[in-house]
């Protein structure tokens, strides 16, 4: 085997062009598997965060009008709304009792004014104090609003570092005061820094109590613009789902499950059929790569038959010297594996060098085992590429291969 290997690395060094050109197409194969598997890995990876930004696996929420697959919005006939009412019957362990916290959030369009500085957030939301804890806020620099907040109707509210950043430029925010209109509000906490997400700058956010945006910004509304709520746990989300979707149905009085005003939107199950798209389509990119390597290892037979022809003497003085058909086979496949584990290797080194490039806001995540499945492929193709060389190699006879020119 040694033997075979020197040889094979001496064909190499021997024809450093050619061997160089054959090996091209395997590295670049290999190359696309390894960063198209890394592309699909790294969108599931920045997926699965933009959802724990938003709260996890147990988050729930709950929107006014029945969202049909095609999109199209149908009611019962009414006006659809969630109202306060709605938000006591979730709340109530005794008919939601996988339901662990629930929160009335109200959105806003307005502009905050500082000083001299104008900034229009990308989302102004009324809540009640739960909703920090269902969507995972944490607070960087101050506190976050309470119950009596809530219930006082005090104007406070908690901001985002960038529309920190927009207002009070080289400052802190916290204890001074930001206008929406003719109403004021107090900073009382800077949430921690998140970055942009699939929903935007994540950081570019107000959220003020319910009562008090209502009072200053919205006015009185018929219905909130979503009802946010927590499972107790993950493992509980498809059962606080169901139980939310039939206390619904109770209060609201519907004929049939078929007939709702409401939507339910699940985290947990809509983060499993993008897993399910990803996957597929990460499989699809491999595919894609795939072909590569199958073109690299019909250059690799061919260079093999070229190599076997301008080295028939060679073949015929070896034969008559005694060497086997097995032993000229096995020189002939170790050359024609030596050439795409080679390559393979350069491949994966090349891969590994793009993934390190930012791609669309996520970093590609490498997977050893796409890493091994390349190497490993690369090898089967020296191998299945390189067998009708080798026994062409090793069924010359040795009187026709002497008296080859």
């Amino acid at each position: 085997m040694l033997e075979n290997l020197r040889i094979a690395f001496a064909g190499l060094a021997a024809n450093k062009l050619r061997s160089a050109l054959t090996m091209l197409g395997i590295l670049i194969g290999v190359a696309g598997v390894v960063l198209l598997l890394a592309v699909g890995s790294g969108a599931q990876v920045f997926i699965e965060e933009q959802f724990e930004d938003l709260g996890g696996a147990n988050v729930i929420q709950v929107f006014p009008g029945n969202f049909s697959d095609t999109g199209q919005e149908s009611t019962t006939g009414r006006e659809p709304a969630l109202t306060e009412a709605d938000v006591a019957a979730l709340s109530d362990p005794s008919r939601a009792p996988a339901v662990d916290l629930v929160a009335p959030t109200q959105f806003a369009q307005s502009t905050a004014v500082a000083g001299g500085n104008s900034h229009t957030p990308q989302q102004f939301i009324g809540a009640t104090a739960p909703y920090a804890e269902i969507t995972d806020l944490a607070v960087a620099r101050g506190t976050m609003f309470t119950d009596d907040d809530v219930s006082g109707r005090r104007r406070v509210a908690v901001i985002g570092t960038t529309v920190e950043d927009a207002l009070f430029p080289g400052e802190s925010a916290v204890g001074q005061d930001i206008r929406f209109g003719r109403a004021t509000f107090e900073v009382i906490g800077v949430l921690t820094r998140k970055g942009s997400g699939l929903a935007g700058d994540l950081d570019d956010q107000v959220i003020a109590p319910i009562t008090a945006v209502e009072d200053t910004v919205t006015g009185p509304q018929t219905s909130y613009s979503t009802i946010f709520a927590a499972s107790r746990s993950a493992a509980e989300t498809p059962a606080a789902v169901q139980q939310m979707t039939d206390v619904l149905i109770e209060e609201h009085r519907l004929p049939s499950p078929d007939e709702l005003d409401f939507t339910v939107f699940d985290s947990a199950e809509a983060l499993a059929q993008v897993g399910q798209v990803s996957g597929v389509l990460t499989a699809l990119l491999g595919a894609i790569a795939s072909i590569s390597l199958l073109i690299g290892g019909i250059g690799v037979m061919n260079i093999m038959l070229v190599t076997v022809t301008e080295r028939t003497r060679e073949i015929g003085i070896r034969k008559a010297l005694g060497a086997r058909r097995s032993d000229l086979r096995n020189q002939f496949l170790f050359e024609a594996v030596v050439v795409t584990a080679v390559g393979g290797l350069l491949g994966i080194a090349l891969g590994v060098l793009g993934s390190l490039i930012n791609v669309g806001g996520f970093s590609p995540v490498v997977q050893p085992w796409s890493v091994a499945l390349a190497f490993g492929v690369s090898v089967v193709i020296g191998l299945f590429f390189g067998v009708y060389p080798a026994n062409r190699a090793a069924k010359m006879r040795p009187i026709e291969a002497l008296r080859y020119e």
